[in-house]
């Protein structure tokens, strides 16, 4: 391989100068078999199809990975760590020791292999939501002697040699399962191969000078829709949860609107429902003209608070009317939230069979963008088990290491009662 010293870009050995500053290119011998890394690839089960020298855009950010794996069990990349060989390290650390290889051993700290990938790795899934669902892994590949024998840290299944890493995919494939067939592979294949020839887009929020203040803005209005629209998803969830279905109540438990109040009146033909005042912890934070706002932007009337702590919310629309509304929201304000880079502790969200949220995350102490997602996971768990006729308790919230292990798993029960 060719490599540019001003660049730190690699091309091929054809490769004279570099095409981005017309620097000479200067040889760089290959301390991994690249083609040793192609046969433990091709020689994993199940159907696959690989990519080598993979250059990805979303807005200003450029990732590269040197090989992605689109196999059954979801998708595999990979970056080559040859630069540097690891003198020092663990989880505690934030920088590592290591010497540069092609420098003459020269000494340098380096952050995190690990954080370095999974930055990288957010940045691919952020692009691929836009496309299909993901269920992605993420490795390094170390030279043999790339020092991991002085390393110290839960994610050495993510830090690869050749001679492990064909045990440690396979292992990763047999617990994870069936992600696609073979329609799915062929459909995820072109739309990467597509992405790679791509150029970089400027991102129409991020183009101006002043970006960081437009992120934080936008960042905290979309908080501001998600969950104020997730109070009001909650008063439905629990009303059909403890009935079975909504049901009008007696004339007389009805009040009228306080003068504060921002949406129209109640009318003859509006379902009342009641919120039980156990569950007032999920959003006795907000003021009642934010409960009103709320209610008006998904076609409700009212949402008032009651003395006893519990709340009455009323609406001429259908239960699945407001859930479906709501559910899209959130679905649209988490992607511009994984967009705004709100969310740095995760790397992906799914939905299991609307039973259970699984988070990957590099870390569990979360920051307060990360904890109010969460929170919202539960009010709309809440509202898949009541739409589905399950219990609420059938519901979790689960985090998962970045090797697939179980770091925590939850209930809505469990999270109120902390």
């Amino acid at each position: 391989m060719k490599h540019c010293e001003k660049c730190n870009e690699l091309y091929p050995d054809s490769a004279q100068y570099c095409p981005s500053c017309g620097e000479k290119l200067v040889y760089r011998p290959e301390k991994i078999n690249r083609r040793k890394v192609i046969s433990i690839l091709n020689s994993l089960p199940g159907y696959k199809k690989i990519l080598q020298d993979c250059t990805f855009y979303n807005y200003e950010d450029k990732v590269h990975f040197d090989y992605v794996m689109i196999h059954e069990a979801g998708i595999f990349v990979f970056q080559l760590f040859e630069e540097y060989r690891i003198l020092e390290g663990n989880d505690k650390m934030r920088y590592w020791t290591a010497e540069n290889v092609y420098k003459n051993g020269e000494s340098i700290n380096i952050e995190r292999p690990v954080v370095s990938l999974e930055k990288d790795h957010s940045v691919l899934d952020q692009l691929l939501r836009r496309y299909t669902f993901t269920k992605s892994f993420a490795f390094l590949i170390f030279p043999q002697d790339g020092g991991l024998e002085k390393v110290t840290s839960a994610h050495l299944d993510q830090m690869l040699t050749l001679p492990r890493m064909g045990g440690i995919l396979v292992r990763t494939i047999n617990d994870y399962g069936h992600a696609y067939d073979k329609t799915d592979i062929d459909r995820v294949y072109d739309i990467l191969s597509k992405l790679i020839k791509k150029q970089p887009i400027p991102h129409q929020e991020h183009v101006a000078k002043s970006r960081k203040v437009k992120t934080h803005s936008k960042v905290r209005r979309l908080l501001s829709i998600l969950f104020l629209l997730a109070t009001l998803t909650i008063a439905v969830v629990f009303i059909i949860a403890k009935h079975g279905r909504p049901e009008l109540l007696p004339a007389g438990m009805r009040q009228e609107s306080s003068s504060t109040v921002t949406t129209p009146p109640p009318q003859n033909n509006d379902r009342w429902y009641v919120i039980p005042s156990t569950y007032r912890s999920l959003f006795d934070q907000y003021t009642q003209s934010e409960l009103d706002r709320a209610a008006a932007r998904i076609d409700c009337r009212g949402f008032q608070r009651q003395d006893d702590g519990s709340f009455e919310i009323s609406s001429a629309r259908t239960p699945t009317h407001i859930l479906s509304a709501a559910a899209s929201s959130f679905q649209e304000n988490i992607s511009q939230l994984f967009d705004s880079r709100a969310l740095p502790d995760f790397t992906s969200i799914r939905i299991e069979d609307r039973a259970q949220f699984t988070i990957f995350v590099i870390r569990q102490e979360l920051n307060s963008t990360e904890a109010k997602v969460v929170e919202e996971m539960y009010r709309l768990g809440l509202l898949y088990a009541a739409l589905e006729n399950r219990s609420p308790d059938t519901f979790s919230v689960v985090f998962r290491g970045q090797e697939g292990q179980e770091l925590s798993s939850s209930t809505v029960y469990d999270y109120i009662s902390r």
